[in-house]
């Protein structure tokens, strides 16, 4: 089997050649943000009580020096955490589970179905309050 190849040359064509020139692109993106984002408590205490939200759901930034996410493994007793992970893209919101561990059982009886929304460079945290008075949302 031959192989043809052949050469095409601009030198011998009437086509004018241009210098390459590279032409810088950009493209921003900008998203939109639920509500959340704008809308919610903060909460810098290093205690992190949380005895005060109501009974409906009430969106919470977590602020350093308390940690700024739910604590992902298991904490002390008495402790809420998430057996979930976060949203990585902005203004996306998910759907997670909340567990309070009491006496060495990480899930003791109070799961919760929580929201977490990524709000580009923080998360708010659509937590109901602790089952218990003494129980609190571990952060990390």
């Amino acid at each position: 089997m031959k192989v043809l190849c052949l050469l095409f040359s601009l030198r011998s064509s009437s086509i004018p050649v241009l210098p390459y020139k590279k032409i810088a692109t950009s493209i921003t993106n900008t998203v939109s943000l639920p509500q959340q984002c704008y809308n919610y408590t903060t909460i810098v205490n290093e205690t992190r009580l949380t005895t005060d939200l109501l009974i409906f759901r009430q969106y919470v930034r977590f602020v350093n020096p308390s940690g700024t996410q739910l604590a992902t493994t298991t904490p002390n007793n008495a402790s809420g955490w998430t057996i979930s992970g976060y949203p990585s893209i902005a203004g996306l919101t998910i759907d997670v589970i909340v567990c309070f561990a009491f006496d060495d059982n990480p899930c003791f009886g109070y799961i919760y179905g929580i929201q977490i929304t990524n709000c580009n460079r923080f998360y708010v945290h659509g937590l109901y309050a602790a089952p218990v008075c003494y129980y609190r949302y571990c952060t990390q």
